[in-house]
C-alpha cells in the first residue's frame, strides 16, 4: 500500500499558555510565598515567619536554617512540610506552597534527626 502521512498533533491552547501556577483551590501562587518554620527538638529561630521567592528551590530553606542555627555541614538536618511529608531538596517552593499550604502559609518543621516519615 501507499504510506500515509504521519498525523500531526496540535498542542491545545492550555500547554502553550504559560500563565500564572495556581495552588489546589485554584489560588494564583505568589511571586514571594509564606514559610513558617517550626523547630522539633532543635533551637527556635529568632524569626521563624518570613516569605521566599516562588522560584526557589527547597534547598535554600534547608541552607538558611543551617546557617541560621550555625550546624556543622556534617550534621543532619531534617525538614517536613506540615509534619508529613519530606521534600526533595530540588522541589520548588512555589510548588510546594501551591499543594501543602495551610492558609497561605507553608509550614516547615526542621529537626536534627529523623521525626516523622
Amino acid at each position: 500500500g501507499t504510506p500515509r502521512a504521519a498525523t500531526q498533533l496540535s498542542p491545545s491552547p492550555s500547554a502553550n499558555s504559560a500563565g500564572p501556577a495556581q495552588d489546589l483551590s485554584g489560588s494564583v501562587v505568589p511571586d514571594r510565598v509564606l514559610i513558617l518554620l517550626e523547630p522539633v527538638n532543635a533551637p527556635i529561630l529568632k524569626t521563624r515567619k518570613f516569605k521566599v521567592s516562588k522560584d526557589n528551590e527547597f534547598a535554600y530553606i534547608h541552607q538558611f536554617i543551617r546557617k541560621t542555627i550555625k550546624m556543622a555541614p556534617e550534621d543532619p538536618l531534617f525538614l517536613f512540610v506540615n509534619s508529613t511529608f519530606a521534600p526533595s531538596l530540588n522541589e520548588s517552593i512555589g510548588d510546594l506552597w501551591a499543594c501543602f499550604n495551610v492558609q497561605g502559609t507553608l509550614v516547615v518543621n526542621y529537626s536534627p534527626q529523623q521525626a516523622w516519615g
